[in-house]
């Protein structure tokens, strides 16, 4: 549509200075053309990841929207003490973005701990500064203020898809309908997009909660300890783990990140819906060798 279409020009228009500093440098001071290329790379590795973001969920979109603000913020107040970090810590500032990739199975991101003005300005005063007098600092100040001021834009216009999320409406109906009454397991690459999900199914729609049955829905994410992942599992597939753990009750709908994309035994369910796509095609085979076992008492997967 239209407005999906405007995303992804005001994406595309982003200059994302603090990333690519080389292509800042004064003639005088000497480009590395290679670096500087290498930059550029980055960059559109870093746009392209705000739009897997989006077509996850919206929200896990406007947390990336308000992560990259944080930190364009705190970068701008930086230029304006006369201080440049240097591109050569491009990776330690994406993690601060939230933007360093799909989550990965282990503790929680960097960007989860680091959502304030203060605690991102602790974290990049420990990083290296670099020499002011090589850069067209204008030019920096400028592109980040004109960074800044469309990602608020972003952020404001993108608050109607939020206010009425079509992709959650659908999943909301396939659970209320013709997957009513089953057991379903609903994949994420992002844990933003799990924990959206578990407020919207659980905590802010009670209503709809009720006129379905009132199913159990837990979720599981790398900010679940390794031992409450083991009980939720058992909670989902007793069959499958051997019995029902003790004053537990059984899950009926389990919303998970990619942690459970291997290594799990969950053939008690029979449904499977990819929430998004990951573009990686082996954890696809991983999420479905979940549910798509021997000993399977679905005749259809």
């Amino acid at each position: 549509t239209g407005v999906y279409q405007q995303i992804v020009q005001q994406i595309g228009a982003l200059s994302l200075a603090p990333y690519q500093l080389e292509s800042y440098k004064k003639p005088e001071a000497g480009v590395n053309d290679f670096e500087r290329g290498r930059e550029e790379g980055l960059v559109g590795i870093f746009k392209v990841r705000f739009l897997k973001r989006l077509e996850s969920s919206i929200a896990a979109f406007r947390l990336s929207l308000h992560r990259a603000l944080v930190f364009e913020q705190v970068y701008l107040d930086f230029l304006l003490t006369r201080r440049v970090i240097a591109s050569g810590d491009f990776w330690k500032m994406l993690r601060l973005a939230g933007l360093d990739g799909e989550d990965e199975l282990g503790e929680e991101g960097l960007a989860d701990r680091l959502e304030t003005d203060e605690e991102v300005k602790e974290y990049l005063s420990d990083l290296q500064p670099v020499d002011l007098n090589q850069y067209d600092l204008r030019r920096l100040v400028h592109d980040v203020e004109r960074d800044i001021a469309a990602l608020h834009q972003l952020h404001k216009e993108t608050e109607p898809l939020a206010a009425n999320d079509a992709k959650l409406a659908k999943l909301k109906d396939l659970l209320s309908q013709e997957l009513r009454g089953q057991k379903v397991l609903i994949f994420s690459s992002y844990k933003d997009t799990t924990r959206y999900l578990y407020s919207a199914l659980v905590e802010k729609d009670k209503g709809w909660l009720k006129s379905i049955g009132n199913p159990h829905i837990r979720r599981i994410d790398s900010g679940n300890h390794p031992d409450e992942r083991t009980g939720i599992v058992a909670a989902f597939a007793p069959d499958a783990m051997g019995g029902l753990p003790k004053g537990i009750d059984p899950i009926d709908i389990l919303i998970s990140t990619d942690v459970l994309s291997e290594g799990q035994n969950l053939q008690d369910c029979g449904m499977m819906i990819n929430y998004d796509l990951t573009w990686n095609p082996i954890r696809l085979v991983q999420r479905a060798g979940r549910i798509d076992r021997l000993r399977s008492k679905h005749a259809q997967i």
